[in-house]
């Protein structure tokens, strides 16, 4: 929840910068690999749209679609605040898309 001015600083960032709270991107719990399609879809809309956004939360693996999204067109870069690379191959046996995966996956891609 963002409020209009903050009781600590008395910024007012709505007013500081053209900025808006886009909401949450409903996971699809059944389907891992729709899920981050769906997501990667939001973030096409997007950056389409000419926003620049910055995006907090989730599972570390969210961040797979979103730079799937921002990638096709350029090279970029991001900041990652984590205490693991999440540079793992795989984990469980195998399985390629986990939160200890995704940047892993973005090199290769």
């Amino acid at each position: 929840m963002m409020r209009a001015q903050s009781g600590a600083t008395g910024v007012r960032p709505f007013e500081a910068a053209n900025c808006a709270d886009l909401g949450d991107i409903a996971p699809k719990p059944a389907d891992l690999i729709d899920t981050m399609a769906w997501v990667t879809v939001f973030y096409d809309d997007v950056k389409d749209a000419g926003i620049r956004p910055l995006t907090t939360g989730g599972d570390h693996l969210t961040s797979l679609p979103v730079l799937r999204a921002f990638a096709k067109n350029r090279p970029l870069s991001m900041i990652h605040f984590d205490s693991h690379t999440d540079l793992f191959n795989s984990y469980f046996g195998g399985t390629k898309y986990t939160y200890g995966t995704p940047f892993r996956r973005a090199a290769e891609e």
